[in-house]
């Protein structure tokens, strides 16, 4: 069995999802004061409702995981965007 890591992310993660769950998840950060806990909930079932409304509203099995592993990767993107370019201007 030969197990790549490339196409298996390729499969189960869209990227109109994930950038979509990004956006909403920066205006819920920065412009609301709820608590930012919340935020992986919300933007997996975001990346669910994109997700399925990207592919005509049908709800699978795999629809629904790809929509909230893209939501869930686009938390993590934030984090990794946010440390590594603005690290040293929030240490000023």
């Amino acid at each position: 069995m030969d197990f790549n890591i490339v196409e298996t992310i390729n499969a189960n993660i869209e990227v109109s999802t994930v950038l979509f769950c990004i956006v909403v998840g920066y205006i819920y950060n920065n412009y609301t004061s709820a608590n930012n806990k919340h935020l992986p909930t919300l933007v997996a079932i975001l990346g669910v409702f994109f997700s399925s409304w990207n592919n005509g509203f049908e709800l699978t099995p795999h629809i629904v995981l790809t929509g909230a592993i893209s939501g869930l990767a686009s938390t993590g993107l934030h984090q990794v965007i946010k440390q590594y370019f603005f690290k040293n201007s929030e240490e000023k």
